[in-house]
């Protein structure tokens, strides 16, 4: 490959990569909206209450499961 022609071909790769880096640069970051039916937490200890408070009405859940008869269910 001729010295011209490899640096015609760099010079190309080059104009390329900088036009794709501008074009990502210049899309606008934006951060999509949150349902309102999403639960946001500010802190770990948000998260934590709600895992406990989450855990136990489950366990209330379940342990109501168990007693309902199951007479004649196969």
């Amino acid at each position: 490959m001729s010295p011209r022609r490899r640096i015609l071909l760099l010079s190309s790769c080059l104009i390329l990569v900088a036009i794709i880096a501008a074009g990502c640069m210049s899309i606008p970051a934006t951060t999509p909206t949150v349902p309102p039916g999403i639960k946001k937490f500010n802190s770990t200890a948000e998260i934590e209450q709600y895992l406990e408070e989450s855990m136990a009405h489950f366990e209330h859940d379940a342990a109501y499961r168990t007693m309902v008869p199951t007479v004649g269910i196969s």
